[in-house]
């Protein structure tokens, strides 16, 4: 736990107690890590309070052509599946487009050495701006996008 989050915890919620010994049973601890992991998932979450701001990271963590040419490569890959399944009438298999998807982008990700730490904390949002990844990048955009968000994030740091 970080500094901090106990007396979170305990202020928001009366009925949650630290363990008092060193060797807290499962009991105890299970109920405050449940909680400690809703309380992260809503700090993460207002860390990007507009999709606007969410895309200009995700542009940002998305910089290098390499994740960024397997990112679309799979996010391609994914409609084709989602438009073959629905025409052949598969429409319960069409959640699966997305795994083509998510593949491309794990071995992106580990084929450049680059941690993507902008999609975790925005899972929904993320596979939306996979798809617009690979709009810009269908239009010829891309660059220019990423060179847009980078000059943005600079001027918002001086």
């Amino acid at each position: 736990m970080q500094s901090g989050d106990v007396e979170y915890l305990c202020a928001r919620d009366a009925s949650f107690r630290p363990a008092e010994s060193a060797t807290p049973e499962a009991s105890d601890v299970m109920p405050a890590l449940a909680m400690l992991a809703r309380v992260r998932a809503r700090r993460s979450r207002a860390r990007y309070r507009t999709f606007g701001a969410f895309f200009s990271a995700y542009l940002r963590a998305h910089a290098n052509p390499k994740t960024a040419s397997f990112h679309v490569i799979g996010a391609a890959l994914g409609v084709l599946s989602f438009v073959a399944l629905l025409s052949c009438g598969m429409v319960f298999f069409a959640v699966f487009a997305v795994v083509p998807a998510q593949l491309f982008a794990a071995i992106g990700h580990w084929f450049t050495g680059e941690h993507d730490d902008v999609s975790p904390h925005r899972p929904d949002w993320a596979i939306v701006a996979n798809l617009g990844l690979l709009w810009l990048a269908v239009t010829g955009n891309l660059e220019r996008a990423v060179r847009d968000a980078t000059t943005e994030q600079r001027a918002a740091q001086t």
